[in-house]
């Protein structure tokens, strides 16, 4: 069937049911396939896979390999009556099978941490790699351990995502480690993504001069435990960074060439993020878009958000910024009770957003503002236009985008 599609470079693959290792089989037949996308995360649960000679008998001279999760994957599993250890059992040979076969071309790796080979991968050379991407949590401290050797192996790589979550203790592994020279590792980074980021990682250390990403953020996203029906609440580890923790972090970092910033932190009280957000406008002058998810550490306090955007209005490079500044009168995640969703955005759209555009549409390249809102079923950004455009500056996609 593949025959007939002479310039297929790419094949999405989201079908539970049917065998993994036939479909694969198929796509690499066919010499012009260099990318295969597994979109479900728990289509290795549910089949064993082959003997690893089987596999071995066939090439893969893949340069992308995706097999796409979301952070509620366990969840999904539950539904699916797939006990989590024989899913991740499963998994693991399918990965420790497949993943160090592409050593040599492969160019994107999006991986889950839980069953990634990592101590394996180690050893190898991945002279193609420049985009790798783990998400996940870690079960074992091994993984915590093997995970920074692995790291160390690749001075090529351009794009680094590293979102991996606990449970328990409130721990931050450092992704890179605690080493005190590592100007020779991940030297070519271009984007940067750490979830929880542990401030003395030495991965904030290597040369950032290049950098045009970075994201210091959280996962899953700190909002799902201040939800309106407390019941709902994610149950996940929270280390979360406090302003000044983020702060050291970007003050340790040279980053002339920064175009687009996104930091998640715990403000302890009003003003205690004042140094951060002025750093962060002073210290970027090519910042173009901007994510800003700030908490406050005391839940009873009203947030200034006219102090906080009069703050961010001084980065005059600014083109598009995203806000989530946890209002005080915000119902949380998940509310089901239409009267109160209501009444907040009303605030919201009529009062709030107007008028934290306004006050930033000093901003001389400013598009938009877009602020975090909380639906019944899922979060999504409502986008307010800058006073330079036209009625209607208001637009709002139900399509939630939770990144």
């Amino acid at each position: 069937m593949l025959n007939s599609f002479p310039v297929l470079t790419e094949i999405i693959f989201n079908n539970t049911f049917v065998s993994p290792w036939e479909v694969l089989k198929c796509c690499l037949s066919h010499p012009s396939i260099t990318s295969i996308v597994i979109q479900y995360a728990h289509v290795f649960a549910v089949h064993e896979p082959p003997s690893g000679e089987e596999i071995a008998r066939i090439p893969l001279p893949l340069s992308t390999f995706l097999y796409v999760l979301t952070v509620w994957r366990e969840h999904r599993l539950h539904y699916l009556g797939v006990p989590r250890t024989d899913h991740f059992a499963r998994e693991a040979k399918w990965l420790a099978a497949l993943v160090p076969n592409l050593a040599g071309t492969v160019k994107h790796l999006d991986l889950p941490m839980e069953t990634i080979p990592l101590r394996h991968m180690s050893e190898l050379s991945w002279p193609e790699l420049r985009t790798l991407s783990i998400r996940g949590r870690y079960l074992s401290e091994a993984q915590v351990d093997s995970l920074p050797s692995f790291l160390s192996t690749l001075p090529q790589l351009q794009k680094l995502s590293v979102l991996i979550s606990r449970r328990k203790p409130l721990s931050r592994p450092p992704a890179l480690g605690r080493i005190a020279s590592p100007s020779a590792k991940l030297s070519g980074l271009r984007a940067l993504t750490v979830a929880y980021a542990d401030p003395e990682d030495a991965i904030f250390s290597v040369d950032t001069t290049r950098l045009s990403h970075l994201s210091l953020r959280d996962w899953p996203r700190y909002y799902h435990d201040h939800t309106y029906d407390r019941r709902l609440a994610s149950g996940w580890a929270r280390p979360i960074l406090r302003s000044a923790e983020c702060l050291s972090i970007l003050k340790r970092m040279d980053m002339p060439d920064l175009s687009s910033l996104e930091v998640v932190y715990l403000a302890d009280v009003a003003g205690s993020d004042d140094d951060l957000l002025t750093f962060i406008t002073d210290g970027f002058p090519r910042l173009a878009h901007l994510e800003l998810h700030r908490y406050r550490a005391d839940r009873g306090e009203d947030v200034d958000y006219v102090h906080i955007a009069n703050l961010l209005k001084r980065a005059h490079s600014l083109c598009a910024v995203r806000l989530n500044l946890d209002f005080h009168d915000d119902h949380g995640p998940y509310c089901i009770a239409a009267a109160v969703r209501e009444a907040y955005w009303s605030t919201f759209r009529d009062q709030r957003g107007p008028e934290i555009v306004g006050i930033m549409d000093a901003c001389p390249s400013l598009e938009y503002v877009e602020l975090l809102y909380h639906g019944q079923d899922a979060s999504r950004w409502p986008r307010f236009k800058t006073l330079r455009y036209p009625e209607p500056r208001f637009s709002d996609s139900l399509d939630p985008d939770l990144r």
